[in-house]
């Protein structure tokens, strides 16, 4: 690559050289890769004289989800029986939540939840799925998270429920409840359906509940049985990053970085050496200057 430039002017000469090394380096930058786990947040730029310009601060930060965690109950639920009566008016519940426990070695988001529900009786239900902190007998402050109005399967044959959660954050170490309500949605209609259900407590951290009242505040309650049931579900988290894996990864990808610089600063100092060193008396210069590269 062959590279002539002139400047008229000292002070258009020297903005001009330093947008062309300035371009030249953000074509340079495409070509570096780095680990699909960091991310350039900032890029920090101190101005330290007239001729100098120094890339001085780089902040990372990981990416995608470095672990994974999956409860699934529904490998013991054999493909029918369940909870009967979940629906609006006259049913024996509007309200239905499953309770689980994060994980206490790391910050923990809820991507997906999947329930199954058979329709049972009159129109299908509009409900909303909702997640709560659970204080060990009732929700606690407000909805983490809500969606907006469903609608179940008018299919006699049982029908998935999949929620994306929208990779809702959580608090490690913490109790939660995703309840499948039909009292929020402000158009309770008569229909009743059958939730599936496990009939051994395969997860013992949680448990499926009930609530026969129009509020989810209070009146949750374990179904016929006793407290050692489950629904049917499926609950998808990802953890967040932790110090460990992000300072591994910076140190594994600071050698490269490293050299980036180094070649960044020495293409700037060159580009920006191109300048006159003495200039008339009315502060007027003329220089020429090329540049051969391959």
């Amino acid at each position: 690559m062959t590279w002539l430039h002139g400047t008229f002017g000292a002070i258009h000469g020297q903005c001009l050289r330093r947008q062309k090394a300035f371009l030249f380096e953000k074509k340079y930058l495409r070509l570096f890769r780095v680990f699909h786990c960091i991310k350039v947040l900032v890029m920090k730029l101190t101005l330290i004289s007239a001729r100098t310009l120094i890339l001085s601060v780089l902040y990372f930060v990981p990416c995608s989800p470095v672990f994974g965690q999956t409860i699934d109950t529904t490998i013991f639920w054999p493909g029918s029986g369940g909870a009967s009566g979940w629906g609006g008016p006259g049913s024996n519940f509007p309200s239905a939540g499953q309770t689980f426990t994060t994980s206490s070695t790391a910050l923990p988001y809820l991507q997906t939840a999947t329930f199954y529900s058979q329709y049972q009786s009159g129109s299908a239900l509009s409900y909303n799925v909702l997640l709560y902190r659970w204080n060990g007998s009732s929700i606690a402050g407000d909805a983490v998270w809500q969606s907006a109005v469903r609608a179940t399967s008018s299919s006699t044959d049982y029908a998935s429920i999949n929620v994306d959660m929208n990779k809702v954050r959580l608090v490690s170490n913490a109790q939660y409840i995703v309840i499948l309500t039909t009292v929020t949605t402000g158009n309770q209609v008569v229909g009743q359906n059958r939730l599936a259900r496990v009939t051994d407590d395969r997860y013992p951290e949680g448990n499926f509940l009930i609530n026969a009242t129009d509020s989810l505040a209070s009146g949750w309650a374990f179904p016929s049985g006793g407290s050692d049931r489950d629904l049917a579900f499926i609950f998808v988290f990802g953890q967040g990053p932790d110090a460990a894996n992000t300072q591994a990864m910076v140190y594994l990808n600071s050698f490269d970085v490293n050299s980036a610089l180094t070649h960044r600063t020495m293409v700037i100092a060159e580009s920006l050496s191109y300048d006159c060193s003495i200039f008339d008396a009315n502060d007027i210069c003329v220089s020429w200057g090329g540049r051969y590269g391959n």
